[in-house]
């Protein structure tokens, strides 16, 4: 309507107003993603502070987790870059791979991440080596090896642990 907005007033102005904007625009949006998706603009306020409280939104409203995670993530992807998508994606996993009955949305999550780096990590968020070193490789990063390597090694994997290190060492012949 008109009049300036008066309507978020109640939020206010000063300190603690960008924190308690987030904490009600996560809120929002797993409800009406247009209407948070606004209200973040704007504010102004970032998608990497807003959108993994969103999850956690979703999460502690117990109720259909993976077709709400679905639903947000397709919004999310919609609205933000690839960078931003796969850090939101990577930040939701960690708080969903510990609800029980996650996995199935962390796995969907870690499907739609845009780059093989993020899909490592995620993959390894979900306890997958094998899927991780899979995506590793086809990252071609030394870095991402190495983490999938570490990994393996502490879970006692020797058969990624290998796949890893012959890896490493294919793309490093020199040491």
């Amino acid at each position: 309507g008109q009049g300036g907005g008066s309507a978020w007033d109640v939020l206010g102005e000063g300190e603690g107003s960008a924190e308690r904007r987030t904490h009600i625009v996560a809120r929002i949006i797993p409800v009406n993603f247009d209407v948070g998706f606004h209200a973040m603009q704007e504010f102004r306020l970032e998608a990497l502070q807003v959108y993994p409280r969103a999850v956690k939104a979703i999460i502690d409203s117990k109720a259909g987790l993976d077709a709400k995670v679905k639903t947000l993530m397709a919004n999310i992807r919609a609205t933000c870059t690839s960078e931003v998508f796969d850090k939101v994606g990577l930040a939701a996993i960690e708080l969903i791979v510990a609800v029980p009955n996650g996995y199935k949305a962390g796995k969907r999550i870690v499907k739609e991440l845009y780059f093989p780096q993020s899909q490592a990590t995620g993959w390894l968020q979900l306890g997958k080596l094998q899927r991780a070193f899979d995506a590793a490789k086809a990252a071609q990063d030394p870095n991402v090896l190495r983490l999938v390597a570490d990994h393996a090694r502490t879970q006692g994997d020797g058969k990624v642990l290998a796949q890893c290190q012959t890896l490493l060492l294919a793309s490093n012949p020199g040491s």
